[in-house]
């Protein structure tokens, strides 16, 4: 036989059960329980002292209620898990579309790092349909997708980086003769400019692969005249 659990033990249990329980009372009734029936039972015999019991009321048959009951919610919960992964399931042929939807974007752009992005999310979506068709569900198509799509963005943020202290590498290897024929308000604008760039200026390399970092760190003023050299 089991080991009959301890009072405080058990008070322990009705007082974790009663927390679970709390947020879905309404939800409870209308689908049957008798939770405040339950719960009156519950606070009686959290109430009974140690070693001693209550007249007309049956210890031994509120323990083989609580297990029914505990048993029947979990059962309840289990099967609205499960309408809640059917209704992401259904929700999933419209993910695999916005997947080819942000391909097409990506072959927009004709950049060799969105074609490579985009060939990932068309074979991604394919999969997803496929695996759709055949009653499954795409849980590794639409992660790896979801990866590619953070490997974009990672990208697009790296060349912004690159654009931003390309930038101000410039300004601050030009020589005071350009400076000089600056307007003032071009000047004043430009020396602001710097001044946040100095100020962020180790997070952004910070942030930048170490090839990008070297790549800007050594390059002229002459070598911000040659075609692509700034670009990311």
């Amino acid at each position: 036989m089991p080991e009959r659990p301890d009072r405080e033990s058990l008070r322990t249990c009705l007082r974790v059960l009663r927390e679970e329980l709390a947020p879905r009372l309404d939800e409870l009734r209308e689908q049957g329980f008798d939770v405040d029936g339950f719960l009156r039972d519950c606070d009686r015999m959290s109430a009974l002292p140690d070693g001693g019991g209550e007249p007309g009321f049956d210890a031994q048959s509120f323990l083989a209620r609580l297990t029914a009951f505990t048993k029947e919610f979990k059962q309840v919960a289990h099967l609205q898990q499960q309408a809640e992964l059917v209704g992401a399931v259904a929700a999933l042929p419209g993910a695999a579309e916005l997947l080819a939807e942000a391909a097409a974007i990506m072959r927009a752009h004709g950049g060799p790092v969105e074609l490579r992005t985009a060939v990932e999310l068309e074979a991604q979506a394919g999969e997803a349909r496929r695996r759709l068709e055949g009653g499954g569900v795409p849980c590794e198509e639409i992660e790896n997708a979801s990866l590619a799509l953070a490997a974009q963005m990672a990208e697009l943020n790296r060349r912004n980086l690159f654009r931003t202290a390309a930038a101000a590498f410039y300004w601050e290897r030009q020589t005071p003769e350009w400076w000089a024929r600056l307007s003032p308000e071009a000047r004043a604008s430009l020396d602001a400019l710097l001044g946040q760039w100095r100020a962020q200026r180790e997070g952004v390399l910070g942030e930048l692969p170490l090839e990008d970092r070297r790549r800007l760190e050594a390059m002229t003023l002459e070598d911000f005249d040659r075609p692509g050299a700034c670009d990311p």
